[in-house]
């Protein structure tokens, strides 16, 4: 009976054990980068051990992939109810890239695009769990919105992936490289307009309405 009791508490132990150490292991990474943050560093910062690490995360390619996702997650959730049809892909769309480009280019996701730049041809793992975690989800959920609109005849496109990489593109511009090396993203007004002219672009192109 005591046993089954102390189940829960050692349940509610390890997830938190398990959030403190991805919380120092986010602010490791990102002050020191992932070559110079190490499995000990995160041990001692979160107040545990190198062994505690090792099994929640296995590695700390493990554990950097951990920490991406996490981050990734905000956004994916966010993303996926703004792509939920309601029968107008201009407003739908409208909708998304105002959001997915204010994400994309904030100065917390630039952190993380430098980061992984920075770090991936030392390191392909972490390049990989990057666009894993955050541009393939979104490409992803843009591309069953995609597929969606045009099974319901309101967008005319043969492969659906191909024209959400193009869209994302349309949106991105060069913006998204040139935060990479240092430059601030266009303001708000901008962006805005920015996306309303991709989106545009797209619907020329793919749209039925324009079509008809």
């Amino acid at each position: 009976m005591n046993n089954t009791k102390k189940f829960p508490l050692r349940t509610q132990k390890a997830r938190s054990t398990r959030q403190r150490i991805l919380g120092v292991a986010t602010e490791l990474f990102l002050a020191m980068g992932y070559s110079q943050t190490s499995l000990e560093k995160v041990a001692t910062e979160a107040q545990t051990t190198k062994p505690t690490v090792y099994s929640h995360f296995k590695s700390k390619a493990g554990l950097f992939e951990a920490v991406i996702n996490q981050h990734a997650e905000q956004g994916s959730v966010v993303f996926k109810k703004l792509l939920i049809p309601t029968n107008d892909p201009e407003d739908d769309l409208i909708r998304f890239g105002d959001v997915f480009l204010s994400f994309v280019l904030s100065p917390d996701q630039t952190y993380w695009n430098r980061l992984a730049t920075a770090e991936a041809i030392a390191h392909p793992e972490v390049g990989e769990a990057f666009y894993q975690a955050g541009p393939a989800r979104a490409i992803q959920q843009l591309t069953d919105y995609v597929a969606s609109q045009a099974k319901a005849e309101l967008l005319e496109v043969e492969n659906p992936r191909r024209a959400a990489e193009q869209l994302i593109g349309l949106m991105l511009g060069v913006d998204l490289l040139q935060t990479q090396i240092g430059k601030e993203p266009p303001g708000k007004s901008a962006l805005k307009t920015q996306c309303r002219e991709a989106v545009a672009i797209f619907l020329a192109a793919y749209g039925t309405r324009t079509k008809g």
